[in-house]
């Protein structure tokens, strides 16, 4: 969390890169997803593509609940 805040970001995903069994060089990754006020989220070992889906699916998510109005605003 201390480098989501330190880049400024919305939302960071990160992983183990000392590990030879997930990353580079592998079909397979595991990540942990932060975001800005809510509980990180892990994504389990599985392939790339299914982790890049798991990603955009998390980012598209905290955007959609960023840009929703807020449940004590009323519109005019």
């Amino acid at each position: 969390m201390a480098k989501r805040e330190e880049k400024g970001a919305d939302l960071i995903v990160v992983n183990d890169v000392g590990r030879s069994d997930i990353g580079f060089g592998s079909a397979e990754n595991e990540v942990v997803i932060l975001a800005k006020g809510e509980p990180a989220r892990a994504v389990s070992r599985r392939g790339k593509r299914e982790v890049a889906d798991a990603i955009w699916d998390a980012f598209a998510a905290f955007r959609a609940r960023r840009a929703a109005p807020a449940a004590t605003e009323t519109l005019a």
